[in-house]
């Protein structure tokens, strides 16, 4: 029995990870906000997920992250799931942007657990995600990406986190397809979403029928996520490695700087610019 008494969940299809368009300054490009979102929503995205990895969270100064919020809220349709990243350092750090995501109109909170320092013990995760639910009654979703946060999530964190009905799902961006598969096949449900967000694995994942994929570099061409898990729903193998392919040549072209790439490919469809925050700098010529 899952605690607390919030709604069904509504999380699934294609969600991007979207960069955040800023000027030279470093300070929120407003248009080029409104521009991405429309972009992504009209090309078939059934949800808008800002300041994650993708969106440089750990770069953005705090009033920029206020307005980013403030405009994508305002950009995003009240029928479109929105999802705020509030990752940071400490619990308490994490909850106060979740505080504020949440007064300025995010309906799902992202976190990663707390990074910087690794955190190996399954019961210190575990008790970060339950002290953030507690302390906000917000709607969360786990951000599994051992990458960035060092540490793997296990399945058995998992699966006790997921009987509160406020943690309503995860982004899984681990590489390991046995740990993805448990989660889909043991824990998804109406009330918990299992997304993907392994860009390489993307097929096995539609194919698993999972919750849904979430997408960085597809924020380029979302109708390519788009085909793959439409493929997988309609168990279209073609379709599926078609999609698949895309997403491939899509990483292949990012080269050795996934983000400053999407946001230059953006700056060439003229939906933002390609400014990222330092110690980011422009991309190679050749990845160009």
């Amino acid at each position: 029995m899952k605690k607390g008494n919030m709604k069904k969940n509504l999380l699934k299809g294609v969600i991007p990870a979207l960069p955040t368009p800023v000027h030279r300054d470093e300070r929120i490009d407003e248009e080029g906000v409104q521009k991405l979102i429309k972009y992504v929503l009209d090309h078939g995205s059934n949800g808008i997920f800002i300041l994650g990895t993708m969106g440089e969270v750990a770069h953005l100064r705090e009033q920029e992250k206020i307005r980013m919020i403030r405009c994508a809220r305002s950009a995003t349709p009240d029928n479109i799931p929105f999802l705020v990243g509030v990752s940071d350092t400490g619990t308490q750090r994490v909850i106060e942007q979740a505080k504020r995501a949440l007064d300025l109109g995010a309906e799902y909170i992202v976190a990663l657990p707390s990074y910087f320092y690794p955190v190996f013990v399954p019961e210190t995760i575990q008790r970060f995600y339950e002290t953030v639910v507690e302390a906000t009654n917000a709607e969360i979703v786990i951000y599994n990406n051992p990458i960035y946060a060092k540490t793997e999530i296990a399945f058995e964190t998992f699966a006790k986190l997921s009987r509160d009905i406020r943690v309503v799902g995860v982004k899984n961006c681990g590489s390991d397809p046995a740990l993805h598969r448990k989660l889909v096949q043991c824990l998804q449900g109406e009330n918990f979403a299992v997304f993907d967000g392994f860009e390489p694995d993307f097929l096995r994942s539609a194919s698993l029928k999972g919750s849904g994929l979430v997408t960085g570099c597809g924020c380029l061409a979302p109708h390519i996520p788009c085909q793959i898990y439409q493929g997988g729903q309609e168990n279209n193998q073609e379709l599926m490695e078609k999609g698949q392919h895309g997403i491939d040549r899509l990483l292949s072209f990012c080269g050795e700087s996934w983000r400053q790439a999407v946001k230059y490919g953006l700056s060439l469809l003229g939906i933002c610019q390609e400014h990222t925050l330092e110690p980011f700098v422009p991309i190679s010529e050749e990845t160009r």
